[in-house]
């Protein structure tokens, strides 16, 4: 498990192809934070420049059901987001610990819709599809629209 200065690592949420995400206490205010861990060290600059602004992309918006960014660093030779912890577990948790019947999946899908459309009418497409929590929206995989002809990735 990895060491971040200044977090104490609770437990592991998910450990996917490029991540390792973590829920955390932040020493200093004694709050609960989400961190993921890019798994690449010392990232190529082309990889660092992307995931700066896909994030800093992400960082700027304001939008109900999308998880506000606290930080991003590179502590530790790999580069680091702090995000804030709502108390949420994945869709895929959820859906595994318990049967979802009609009225459940389609209350979810309905929360998930709505934040694409706030997030969609910024310019911002959320580029891979993937969703990870049932209440709330984190992705750095995104695609700000400049023009009808210019997209930034």
């Amino acid at each position: 498990m990895e060491t971040i200065p200044g977090y104490k690592i609770i437990e592991q949420l998910e450990d996917s192809r490029n991540a390792f995400t973590y829920r955390a206490l932040r020493l200093a205010s004694n709050d609960t934070v989400i961190i993921k861990v890019l798994k690449a060290k010392y990232p190529s600059p082309s990889e660092i420049a992307k995931f700066k602004q896909k994030c800093k992309i992400i960082r700027d918006v304001d939008i109900e059901g999308i998880i506000r960014i606290i930080d991003i660093n590179d502590q530790t030779g790999s580069f680091v987001t702090i995000l804030e912890d709502f108390d949420g577990i994945s869709l895929k948790s959820y859906l595994g610990t318990r049967e979802c019947d009609i009225k459940a999946f389609l209350t979810v899908a309905v929360q998930i819709s709505e934040t694409l459309g706030r997030l969609h009418k910024t310019n911002i497409i959320h580029k891979n599809g993937l969703i990870k929590n049932k209440q709330s929206i984190f992705c750095c995989s995104i695609v700000k629209c400049c023009s009808s002809h210019n997209l930034l990735f």
